[in-house]
């Protein structure tokens, strides 16, 4: 197969193919040729190309955007960019586009795009659009001739039912009748009354008014810039509200204006009637519209409304019989499935309480039920509290046997003492059997926990433990499982374990861990020499070998303290979570804590200090002075040993 039968069985080129070129890549022994013919000749069977296995053929689209067009744009039917035609003039493609009725037709203009990205505006005359010859890129605008007429609104607004706001040229009018017919008519609360505001539109900011009688248009004629404003009745109108409100099936407000009135058997039918509980009597408060200080009370009878009539500003107020009620409550909560606080009545039982509660739960202790009674004395009222007991049937048993419900009485169910479904702990680590243990009912300490558990491992760590609190103050805490085993049962030592606690005996170890920073090899390790990846934060291990304090293994096994150590800041930390620091005696000696098996020993750098320039460097004085304290301190603890 050639090139030609590749193309057509693709499909063909597209519109915008580069027919100049068309290139094939093809693979020769050890290296690679790119072939390159006319595509054009490929097409049209002047050249017959051959292809072979591997080919791989590129046709390119044309690069170039278009240049031969012109744009037309404006109040024509077809707008848009149309092919640059020679000889074209602007009056060949005006009768391309089709002007529209609207179109301008006496002037137009035409920018020309210039090779220095300036543009250049030619006008042309309606008589010499078809001697003007355009060029590529040529821009024509076709005004419309609405651009150039003298234009301003006339607005109808008000009271009319369909407002609107209408083009005129200046000197065209609009009657007023036709004016109020475009605006729908009026409504039926508009006003007999009306203004026409009136723009000088030649002397802006000048300004005449004209009072109208829209049902006597006459031959009022509106023109451009023209408002015409038809009020609604409502704006020459008092008006107030008279409400309804209280013990009403709907109570309401509506405006009424101080002209009217309405009955007060009508106005109780519009609110849909007293509600049953409803009071016979009512209270109207009457205020004057025009005097709002002004207010008179009067008692009405709802049963009997009469000839009572309602004004604007009235307010009917009707009381709720429920309102004037002395009513009580009484209250049972605590170990119930439900909290009650219901209505007291007499024959309200003791019984109907824990039944409208759901009963007890399982937890309830119904020996001992607490009821606090309201009672008033010398010093005032205040609750007294005595204890009933229960059977299973809510009967009150006992000494108390004949208990009656009071108003106000409030009844807590208490639960059972240390009644708890969950009471369970966690031990893990070397111990025979972990796993969960459930309390007793009592004080449990950890011991009694190792013991239950049935001792140690051969692996365990007999003097650190590490117990985890989740309720009341949580955290890690750390335990000396070595004098808790000491001191069995010490509050002090031996801790007392509550629910939810995690207890885990590590295994023993016989390894110990430095920190780096402070040290010698910190200082290896800042100077660039690399050890084995290590940072200052790294915590070296080492063998324990034997009960010394944090200087010594500091010394034998990172080459002791670096030069800005701060030797105070040494700490141990302890594998049951605690830990010690170095602490100074007799000004200049430190104890350095000891070290056991699991302990990691820390230490930081002293911090840098700024120098004053004000600074004047060591008080010898002082220096002198502490020395000799200290000096004479010495000799009298020597003194005294003698």
């Amino acid at each position: 197969e050639g090139l030609s039968d590749l193309i057509a069985y693709a499909g063909g080129v597209n519109f915008n193919t580069y027919v100049e070129l068309v290139q094939i890549q093809r693979a020769q022994a050890d290296s690679v040729i790119l072939l390159e013919y006319k595509l054009g000749e490929v097409l049209s069977g002047k050249q017959v190309v051959p292809l072979l296995d591997g080919d791989v053929v590129s046709i390119r689209a044309a690069a170039k955007p278009l240049e031969r067009f012109t744009e037309i744009t404006g109040a024509v039917f077809y707008p848009g960019r149309y092919e640059l035609q020679t000889g074209m003039t602007l009056s060949n493609l005006l009768q391309k586009v089709q002007l529209t009725p609207e179109a301008f037709t006496k002037v137009y203009f035409v920018e020309r795009s210039q090779r220095d990205g300036t543009v250049k505006l030619f006008r042309v005359n309606e008589n010499e659009t078809s001697e003007f010859a355009l060029e590529i890129k040529d821009r024509i605008q076709v005004f419309n001739k609405s651009l150039f007429a003298n234009q301003e609104v006339v607005e109808v607004a008000g009271s009319v039912r369909q407002p609107f706001v209408r083009n005129i040229a200046y000197g065209d009018k609009i009657s007023l009748a036709d004016a109020l017919q475009l605006a729908g008519g009026l409504t039926p609360t508009a006003a007999d009354s009306a203004y026409v505001i009136r723009r000088d539109l030649l002397r802006p900011g000048n300004l005449e008014l004209f009072k109208i009688q829209p049902s006597k248009p006459g031959d009022f004629m509106l023109q451009a810039g023209d408002l015409l404003r038809v009020y609604d009745r409502s704006t020459y109108a008092t008006i107030s509200q008279v409400e309804l409100t209280g013990a009403f099936r709907q109570p309401f407000k509506r405006d009424l204006s101080i002209e009217d009135s309405v009955s007060l058997d009508d106005a109780i039918q519009i609110a849909g009637g007293l509600l049953p509980t409803a009071m016979e009597r009512a209270q109207l408060l009457r205020r004057d519209p025009l005097n709002p200080d002004k207010v008179e009370y009067i008692p009405l009878d709802l049963t009997k409304p009469g000839e009572i009539k309602l004004k604007a500003g009235d307010r009917v107020m009707a009381f709720d019989k429920r309102t004037f009620t002395l009513t009580s409550n009484v209250t049972l909560a605590g170990s119930v499935k439900t909290p009650v606080n219901t209505l007291f009545d007499p024959t309200l039982r003791l019984e109907d309480l824990f039944k409208m509660s759901g009963g007890f739960i399982r937890s309830s202790d119904i020996s001992h039920v607490d009821v606090f009674r309201l009672g008033y004395g010398e010093n005032g009222s205040g609750y007294t509290k005595f204890t009933i007991e229960l059977d299973s049937n809510y009967n009150v048993i006992g000494q108390n046997a004949s208990f009656m419900l009071f108003p106000y009485d409030q009844i807590i169910v208490r639960d059972l003492p240390m009644f708890k479904l969950d009471r369970t702990i966690q031990l893990n680590g070397q111990v025979r059997y972990p796993g969960s243990y459930e309390l007793e009912a009592k004080q449990v300490h950890l011991t009694s926990l190792l013991k239950q558990a049935g001792g140690f491992t051969p692996l365990a760590d007999k003097r650190h433990a590490i117990l985890i609190r989740k309720e009341g103050i949580s955290g890690v805490i750390g335990v000396n499982l070595k004098k808790a085993l000491k001191r069995k049962g010490s509050d002090k030592f031996d801790p007392v374990l509550i629910a939810g606690d995690v207890v885990t005996i590590p295994q023993y170890q016989n390894t110990i861990g430095i920190r780096l920073q402070g040290t010698r090899e910190a200082d290896l390790i800042l100077s660039g020499v690399k050890l084995d990846g290590k940072s200052l934060n790294t915590v070296s291990s080492f063998i324990y070998t034997n009960p010394r304090n944090a200087k010594w293994y500091i010394r034998e096994y990172t080459g002791g303290f670096a030069k800005k150590a701060d030797r105070n800041s040494v700490t141990v930390s302890y594998p049951d979570g605690s830990t010690r620091g170095a602490k100074k005696f007799l000004f200049f000696f430190r104890d350095y804590p000891s070290v056991k098996p699991g302990a990691i020993v820390s230490l930081t750098n002293k911090e840098e200090k700024i120098k004053n320039k004000d600074d004047k460097g060591a008080d010898w004085d002082k220096i002198f002075t502490k020395i000799l304290a200290v000096g004479t301190t010495i000799a009298v603890l020597i003194t005294a040993t003698k």
